[in-house]
């Protein structure tokens, strides 16, 4: 199940550690503000005691107002993943590219789909501009995260991508569930730029920055009426519940949204200061990131270690279980909070027990010897791509810089 692999498992940390409060940092909700609540004239009975709207029309047009967007090109669902699960759908049968690290919901999906993967790894580096619309001009479709998850890194040149001649026939699915925590989000998302993209579905999550997960509510947009009408096909009746309904119909106002909004002016500040404090701390290495949450490496020590001595104390952070390509041992991630929760998180991991380390051993003199390898393969998806990421995690645990 991919819930087991998401953050904000406070049941399980409750078994594990204790019936105690968490400060919760798996998860990457808006922490700078308080949800506005159903108002009293909307009792929570009336919204259970009768059917919301079976294709939630009223939210789309809701929706489509405070995002500027045409209503027909929107479609409600219950969160972004959702909306993944029926894009991922329209391309049963194709090819499809994932850039890994990556939610591990993206190839749920696929192989749920039966979409056929095969994945680029952004990190130690992504790859140059060049290489990487070579590497898409074979694939029908491609997925990303804008920001990535777990990375937080905003996808270098997208639009100079989807303009790209070689691409004109790949569907691009593009999820933008965090991009309201980076420092331009308005012209960074693609929203505003539907009506000229019909090869590309947008994903996007009120649960992040509204910070309203346990309402469910996001949607899934796009110009290709075809697309459309497909996903408004594929959907059940009453995707969305009477609670979530009045509250979207409350409180999605523009006032609200701007409200929302501001309270991510401390986000840049907050960042900088957690990701400077965590580099100090010997052992663990934080990786730049434009969204509201870090990917840390540590070569101090294990991070389920890491995990279990922070959880005794209170404290939740995200161990990399479920995202593609990334050891779980060697990362993982946190939110960024206030900056009283976020030096509760620092002074906690100071406090950790260095241990043994973690993986890479000391650079020393390198015999010198063969300085090129090239992977060949007999066609497409013969398993080229594969055979290099596994050659670069080796060397790289060897000591090299890959």
């Amino acid at each position: 199940m991919s819930q087991a692999f998401h953050g904000g498992r406070l049941r399980e940390a409750r078994l594990q550690f204790g019936d105690q409060p968490f400060l919760d940092f798996s998860v990457n909700t808006n922490a700078f503000w308080q949800p506005p609540a159903l108002p009293g004239s909307v009792p929570m009975h009336a919204a259970m005691e009768r059917y919301p709207e079976a294709d939630a029309v009223s939210i789309g047009a809701r929706l489509s107002a405070l995002h500027g967007v045409a209503q027909d090109t929107v479609l409600p669902t219950a969160g972004a993943i959702e909306g993944l699960y029926l894009a991922v759908r329209l391309f049963s049968g194709k090819r499809a590219v994932l850039f890994a690290p990556a939610f591990a919901d993206y190839a749920r999906a696929c192989e749920a789909a039966e979409v056929e993967i095969t994945r680029i790894p952004l990190l130690p580096e992504p790859p140059s501009f060049e290489a990487t619309w070579q590497l898409l001009a074979s694939a029908d479709l491609v997925i990303l995260g804008n920001p990535n998850n777990p990375t937080g890194r905003m996808f270098a040149h997208l639009e100079e991508l989807l303009a790209h001649p070689a691409l004109a026939h790949v569907a691009w699915i593009i999820d933008e569930a965090f991009i309201e925590f980076t420092p331009q989000p308005e012209s960074a998302s693609l929203l505003s730029k539907l009506d000229a993209l019909p090869r590309v579905l947008v994903l996007r999550a009120l649960t992040k920055s509204w910070s309203v997960p346990g309402l469910r509510l996001g949607f899934v947009a796009t110009s290709n009426t075809a697309w459309m009408r497909s996903l408004r096909k594929m959907q059940p009746p009453w995707p969305l519940h009477g609670i979530t309904e009045a509250w979207a119909l409350t409180q999605l106002t523009p006032e609200n949204q701007t409200a929302m909004r501001a309270s991510l002016r401390a986000l840049p500040e907050l960042r900088r200061e957690l990701a400077e404090g965590i580099a100090r701390i010997p052992g663990f290495h934080p990786h730049p990131s434009d969204a509201n949450f870090l990917l840390v490496e540590s070569t101090r020590q294990n991070t389920d270690a890491v995990y279990q001595s922070l959880g005794a104390n209170g404290l939740l952070v995200r161990v990399c279980h479920g995202f593609e390509s990334l050891e779980s041992t060697r990362f993982f991630r946190t939110a960024i909070r206030t900056r009283q929760d976020n030096a509760r998180l620092l002074a906690a991991l100071s406090e950790l027990d260095v241990g043994a380390p973690n993986v890479l051993p000391a650079r020393g003199p390198r015999p010198r010897g063969m300085r090129a390898l090239s992977v060949l393969g007999t066609s497409s998806n013969s398993g080229k791509s594969w055979v290099a990421t596994a050659l670069c995690a080796w060397l790289r645990r060897r000591g090299l810089r890959v």
